[in-house]
């Protein structure tokens, strides 16, 4: 792993290359994010903390963009986590399954309600008529 801008001499880099390091760090842990993989995980996987990963997220506004898309498509990856569990359980397996299988499922749920929710919406579109009738009483 090389050394990071924020280990070296203020003097050495420019804030540039600090940002454009720490923008090229957080692209490879939100591809790790995105195939799934927890973000305490893939920070500690470029040899940082998830606290540094937020932290960074709150500062930059391009950061927390790349983080927020790669968690909406983390719920991809879960979801078929989820179903390659499902396919895979065994008798034997089947208590530790469904609770792996309800916890993918509700992180999925969590990422993309719309898609991976339990609530169904019903949408309309066209042209409604309410008549109001308002009476008075004498």
């Amino acid at each position: 792993m090389a050394k990071t801008p924020a280990a070296l001499p203020k003097s050495a880099v420019s804030a540039d290359e600090r940002r454009e390091f720490k923008l090229d760090v957080m692209r490879r842990i939100c591809d790790r994010i995105s195939r799934g993989e927890l973000a305490a995980a893939a920070a500690q996987a470029e040899g940082l903390n998830a606290s540094t990963v937020w932290r960074w997220t709150a500062e930059d506004e391009t950061a927390r963009t790349m983080y927020a898309h790669a968690k909406h498509q983390a719920a991809d990856a879960l979801a078929e986590e989820a179903i390659r569990i499902a396919l895979e359980t065994t008798n034997e397996t089947y208590s530790a399954d469904r609770l792996k299988v309800d916890t993918l499922k509700w992180a999925a749920a969590k990422r993309r309600p719309k898609e991976y929710g339990e609530r169904q919406a019903v949408e309309t579109s066209g042209e409604t008529t309410l008549n109001v009738v308002v009476r008075t009483e004498q």
